[in-house]
């Protein structure tokens, strides 16, 4: 233990005051020196860390955010997703013009397909005057060649004589008032549609009387269909009658039935009249 010498006790203890008294003073530390609680390097080496517990520095650990509360009542808003809208248009676009060219398609087809009936039947129509509306011809007295030949051989092949000689005069209009009289229709001596019905003969292989087969055989030679007249029903008219037929778009039943008269009778040329 070292001892002071007694005269500087007085100066040393004024010294010690002093340096109580003063704050303390920590020297600057370098920037490459070591930090406090880490191995020191002594020029020995560097210095094994301490064993001993150690002071924990405090960190400071922010705090987490705070995840706010919804209410149980409030709307929830839910953004939209966002789409690929040009190939979704694209797609509806052409499927719209596969639409509309099908639709395009199937009217012009019906369009087409109507025209063609219509034409169809406008072509038939044209060809078979008959039925296309054609009324019964009005024959009356002055009436010459086939108007009044036929009324003069039907009216033969209802038993009348009357001379079929193409000519409606004063007898066949007496002939005419009087199967008008017999049948209950208004004796005008005209033939007309009510009289053209009750005139007309049914004629097949089974009822063929002479006066009314020579009538369809002249008018089916007048209306460009050839055959024979004869007064019998052969089976060349027969023939001939299914040709006018066919051509005239009617059932092709070889009888000369009411609609079959009335194509004739429409067939037939220019009427005349004196």
């Amino acid at each position: 233990m070292l001892r002071a010498p007694a005269a500087d006790l007085p100066r040393a203890r004024a010294l010690a005051e002093a340096a109580a008294a003063a704050p303390s003073r920590k020297a600057p530390r370098p920037a490459d020196a070591a930090p406090a609680d880490g191995p020191r390097a002594t020029a020995a080496g560097p210095q094994a860390p301490a064993t001993g517990p150690q002071s924990l520095v405090p960190v400071a650990v922010p705090s987490p955010a705070p995840v706010p509360t919804v209410p149980r009542d409030a709307a929830v808003v839910v953004a939209p997703v966002p789409r690929r809208t040009a190939p979704l248009r694209a797609a509806l676009a052409f499927l719209a013009v596969l639409a509309l060219g099908g639709g395009i398609g199937l009217g012009w087809s019906a369009f087409a397909h109507r025209t063609g009936q219509d034409g169809a039947s406008a072509a038939a129509a044209e060809a078979s005057p008959g039925l296309a509306g054609a009324r019964w011809p009005l024959v009356r007295k002055g009436d010459l060649l086939w108007k009044a030949r036929t009324v003069q051989y039907l009216l033969q092949a209802h038993g009348h004589a009357v001379e079929a000689d193409g000519d409606f005069g004063a007898a066949t209009a007496a002939a005419v008032k009087e199967f008008q009289t017999a049948h209950g229709l208004l004796a005008d001596g005209k033939v007309g549609e009510q009289t053209w019905s009750h005139l007309i003969i049914r004629i097949d292989s089974h009822n063929d009387p002479k006066p009314a087969v020579v009538a369809l055989q002249y008018l089916l030679g007048n209306a460009g269909t050839a055959t024979d007249i004869t007064g019998i029903f052969t089976p060349s008219t027969a023939r001939a009658l299914g040709t006018f037929q066919r051509d005239r778009a009617l059932p092709v039943t070889g009888v000369a039935d009411p609609a079959t008269w009335r194509a004739l009778l429409a067939s037939q040329g220019p009427a005349i009249h004196r």
